[in-house]
């Protein structure tokens, strides 16, 4: 068993793995559904396969690449598991990542909390609303919920979502 110094400093390099390497995801078709996935270039699966022994949940797969090498990624789903990594990551990440985090957390939390459909489709659109791959940036109002509030004590829901 491991010291919780090594836990530690496992989640510390995993936050800043996710940071880098991660996404988080809503998806709202019939359902909401939550996602955290990494994927790598299959020559660094080391890193993949280290992540999926030490958290002992998740999926690994394996996807073709449209160009270049193959790809190797784990993968968390549904709101038990992302519910896990959401309280082992929690106040680690500390790039843009951080915001979509925020999201996505609060979304897992809310829906712990029976909010509706539309309610979690809005945290869908605020998380993805901040992505820079989307042609227009819209401004989209974030949910308030507890988490989204305070986040620390100088920032607020709108400069998270903002």
């Amino acid at each position: 068993m491991e010291d919780r110094d090594d836990t530690e400093r496992f989640l510390d390099w995993l936050a800043g793995f996710i940071d880098g390497e991660g996404c988080f995801i809503i998806g709202a078709g019939d359902a909401i559904r939550f996602r955290c996935c990494i994927a790598l270039r299959d020559d660094d699966s080391d890193a993949i396969r280290y992540i999926h022994r030490k958290l002992g949940f998740g999926s690994i797969y394996h996807q073709k690449a449209q160009k270049g090498a193959p790809l190797l990624g784990w993968h968390v789903n549904g709101p038990k598991n992302c519910t896990k990594l959401a309280t082992l990551l929690n106040d680690r990440l500390r790039t843009k990542k951080r915001r979509d985090f925020l999201i996505w957390s609060a979304a897992l939390e809310a829906k712990a909390a029976g909010a509706g459909f539309q309610t979690l489709r809005s945290y869908k659109e605020a998380l993805e609303a901040g992505r820079r791959y989307r042609a227009k940036r819209q401004r989209v109002e974030c949910p308030t919920y507890p988490q989204l509030r305070l986040i620390r004590e100088n920032e607020d829901a709108t400069s998270i979502c903002g």
